[in-house]
Parts: C-alpha cells; sequence; structure tokens
C-alpha cells in the first residue's frame, strides 16, 4: 500500500523499517515464530511476478498479521468479550487494550480509518501497553 512521503518520513522515524518488491511467504517457528521467509518481486504487465530463488529470512520472535482496511466485524464478533462500537471499531483504553484484556488493538480498526501515521502511531502505544501488560502479569505471578 502506497503512502504519502510525509507518512513514510514519520514512520521511518519511529523506527518502522520498509521492504519494498517482497511477499511473505512462510511463518517459520515451531509453536512460536523464529522468522518470517519472503521471496522478492516484480511487476510484469501489471501483474506481480515472484522472482525464482530469491527467498530471504528475517529473523523475529512475533508476528502480527494486518487484517486489511476492510471492516472485519464478522471475524472480531468471534472474540470473545471484544467490545465493538456501532460502526464496527474495536472499543480500547487509554494503552491500547480491549474490553477483553489478552487483546491489543490500534489503527483502523479503532480509529475506523486515518493516515498511515496514525496507525504507526497507535501500534506502538499499543506495543508499550502490550509490555506494560506483559511485565505486570509476570510481576504479579512471581509475588
Amino acid at each position: 500500500m502506497g503512502a504519502y512521503p510525509f507518512e513514510y518520513l514519520t514512520a521511518k522515524s519511529a523506527g518502522v523499517k520498509g521492504l519494498f518488491n517482497v511477499t511473505p511467504v512462510e511463518i517459520l517457528g515451531n509453536g512460536k515464530a523464529t522468522g518470517v521467509k519472503f521471496i522478492r518481486t516484480r511487476s510484469e504487465n501489471d501483474q506481480l511476478v515472484n522472482i525464482p530463488d530469491s527467498e530471504f529470512i528475517i529473523p523475529c520472535d512475533l508476528v502480527i498479521k494486518a487484517t486489511g482496511q476492510a471492516k472485519q466485524g464478522h471475524f472480531l464478533n468471534k472474540i470473545k468479550d471484544l467490545k465493538l462500537d456501532d460502526r464496527q471499531r474495536i472499543i480500547v483504553n487509554e494503552q491500547f487494550q480491549c474490553s477483553n484484556p489478552k487483546y491489543f488493538a490500534g489503527g483502523d480498526a479503532v480509529n475506523g480509518g486515518a493516515e498511515v501515521v496514525n496507525g504507526a502511531y497507535e501500534g506502538k502505544m499499543a506495543a508499550r501497553g502490550i509490555d506494560r501488560w506483559l511485565n505486570f502479569v509476570e510481576s504479579s505471578s512471581s509475588t
């Protein structure tokens, strides 16, 4: 998906690293993510074509799948205790934590559709909320 130049620069300044002309092929790991395999692509006759033997792996320990821009109310309604507003947006608290405390959300799923930079910021804030929540849960269980 394209972005305005100022959105790209803002995302870069927030630590976002872009990958261009690649497609994810596989999430690697056994019960826990260890990496994502990508393949390089090129455009031919207005079609995206994989470049043979161009796969590469980026190591990671967490993969977050984006659900795209379409409303996912049918999917979100399957999550127990997840509250949505009347426009099918996920309701979150100031830590971007959902009503079901196992979940955090940001971006279009929460704000209904805004600039890419808003989604990047909200993702960063949700990540901080996740970190605080995990550290609280861990410290609570060790006492």
